[in-house]
């Protein structure tokens, strides 16, 4: 359900408010498939955090990719161990 409000002259003048309006969206459900690539590939990694699945990248260009996010959550998925690396007042340990 989404509110807002549209400002014309002419709606104004007609109406005599700025009264806003309502718009609601159905969202039918995802088949398994789409479900299992969710589990698969999206839940692991997530959205917080992270912007790999909010960028537009591909293989030639990854440019827009932030990869010291990336690492801290790739890192265990790869090696079956947390980060060795803690953050500290001064930099990296």
């Amino acid at each position: 359900m989404f509110e807002g409000s549209c400002f014309s002259e002419e709606e104004f003048v007609l109406t005599l408010s700025n009264t806003p309006e309502h718009t609601a969206f159905r969202v039918l459900p995802l088949d398994e498939e789409c479900r299992e690539y969710n589990r698969s590939y999206i839940l692991p990694v997530g959205y917080g955090w992270n912007n790999l699945f909010l960028c537009d990248w591909s293989e030639k260009d990854y440019g827009s990719l932030d990869f010291y996010d990336l690492f801290d959550i790739f890192y265990p998925h790869l090696y079956d161990r947390p980060v060795p690396y803690i953050a500290s007042e001064n930099g990296m340990r």
